[in-house]
Formats: C-alpha cells, structure tokens, sequence
C-alpha cells in the first residue's frame, strides 16, 4: 500500500496561540501574531525499539516507570494529576462532538 503524507496530524487553537502536532514528533506551537515555532522534544527511545512507533516508545515508558514504582524509585517527571485528564478528556469530547467545527471550551 502505498504512503503519503505526514500521518498523524492535530491542531489545537485558543486565545495563548495554536499547537500543531505533525508526524509522531514534531510540535510547534504559534503565539499571537507570530510563526509556528518548533518546541518538539527529543525522543530517547526513537529508533530504539521495534516496532518503531509512538505506540511501542508510550509503553516502554510506561514499562520503565511501573519498574521505577516497584523498585521504590522516583517515577521520570512529573506523573499527570485527574485534573490533567479532565482536561484532556473535554478536549477529546469537543473534538468528537465538533464534527470538524470549532468548539469553545472554557
């Protein structure tokens, strides 16, 4: 089968600026009245797993953490809060229930 294009692609767009995500890794984000800027973050494990996806690298980071919690070390970061995942659940609700159109969230 043939393959084009950038795969994965979200724009999310509010009063601070736009986030665009492209691809599996790059991210720019765009202030008022300026350009996109990339802010991606480097990828320790790109290339560095198979199968060689955001799929395989979000749980060998889940795996390196849930043995960090059972060795009784600090997990990498800071974990997310509920508050964390209610955002990004309205977030996913208001593009569900957008069908393609804007939709404000508070």
């Amino acid at each position: 089968m043939a393959y084009h294009g950038p795969g994965h692609f979200a724009q999310v767009t509010g009063s601070e600026g736009t986030l665009v995500l492209t691809g599996e890794t790059k991210l720019e984000l765009g202030k008022p009245g300026g350009p996109l800027e990339d802010v991606s973050a480097a990828d320790d494990l790109w290339e560095r797993v198979t199968p060689n996806n955001m799929w395989a690298r979000s749980f060998a980071r889940l795996m390196r953490d849930l043995v960090r919690a059972v060795q009784g070390d600090e997990s990498e970061g800071t974990p997310p809060t509920f508050r964390d995942g209610l955002v990004v659940q309205r977030l996913l609700d208001a593009v569900r229930a957008g069908g393609g159109k804007l939709t404000p969230l508070d």
